[in-house]
């Protein structure tokens, strides 16, 4: 009999931030899900706002609280699941965000 194997996917969400320039440090927000982050760098304060957020959302998905965080955000939640924000402007500065998951074989 073949083993099971776990099927892997990836979640990919756009989220607007905000980078702010400190005297020695760069400041990043995402005000839509009230998570920052910082870095010596803009690069690198941009990966650890990345990382900050996939955790904050993975932690959601774990503790079975995402619907809640995420009306509390002010995004609506469909009867499906899907969430939907405002459309993002053109200036407004984004991130991707990859929050991977697996389904259990």
């Amino acid at each position: 009999m073949p083993d099971k194997i776990a099927l892997g996917a990836e979640l990919n969400l756009k989220i607007p931030y905000k980078l702010k320039k400190r005297k020695n440090h760069y400041l990043t927000t995402c005000p839509t899900i009230d998570v920052c982050s910082q870095g010596e760098t803009e690069k690198k304060a941009i990966e650890n706002l990345q990382e900050a957020v996939s955790l904050f959302i993975i932690s959601c998905i774990e503790r079975e609280t995402l619907d809640i965080v995420l009306k509390n955000c002010g995004l609506s939640v469909k009867k499906h699941k899907t969430y939907k924000t405002t459309h993002i402007p053109k200036n407004i500065n984004t991130i991707d965000v990859p929050i991977p998951f697996s389904i259990p074989a």
